[in-house]
């Protein structure tokens, strides 16, 4: 995961948008940091979870050094790590705050925990996101109708968005 990583803000230092995307396992340490957890990730405590995966803030200041003037995350991975939350770790991911030019979409609300998997490949949020990626909308549009397609599909699963972009919206 950091040697992928280190080649995509490699690259990132060539464009003026940044877009990172995951999808998988990810959770929040007791101090309400968000971190991505590898497949191999074997966490049975919150120091395991510090060693083991990455931290999101460590993955935008990366991306914000690289001086793209919009840098776009957006996360499927708000799942319970099965076993750790009894030995600590938290459920879902915590809030973060969007650096300026940025914008931090979460499959899910604060602290809850998004439906694993759905028909196919894809999760329901990724599945969503994907089919309103093809529509060619702008950002907040793509993102909003997403939201509205989940939360009818599930009853309960909320994508939220935290940002701070500045300037004019664009389209996919």
């Amino acid at each position: 995961m950091i040697e992928a990583l280190d080649k995509f803000y490699k690259e990132l230092a060539e464009y003026e948008v940044g877009f990172f995307y995951f999808s998988g396992h990810g959770l929040q340490n007791l101090k309400n940091i968000n971190y991505i957890a590898p497949i191999n990730a074997k966490l049975e405590n919150q120091r395991d979870i510090e060693t083991d995966c990455v931290s999101l803030n460590y993955i935008m200041e990366n991306m914000e050094s690289k001086k793209a003037k919009v840098n776009i995350m957006i996360i499927d991975a708000c799942r319970n790590v099965s076993g750790l939350h009894e030995k600590g770790g938290c459920g879902g991911m915590a809030k973060m705050n969007a650096p300026q030019g940025s914008i931090i979409a979460f499959a899910t609300a604060e602290g809850k925990a998004a439906i694993d998997g759905g028909k196919g490949d894809n999760s329901v949020y990724t599945l969503h996101l994907l089919q309103n990626l093809k529509k060619g909308e702008k950002l907040y549009e793509v993102l909003r109708q997403t939201r509205q397609d989940v939360l009818q599909k599930t009853d309960y699963q909320n994508p939220v968005n935290y940002d701070n972009l500045i300037g004019d919206e664009f389209i996919f």
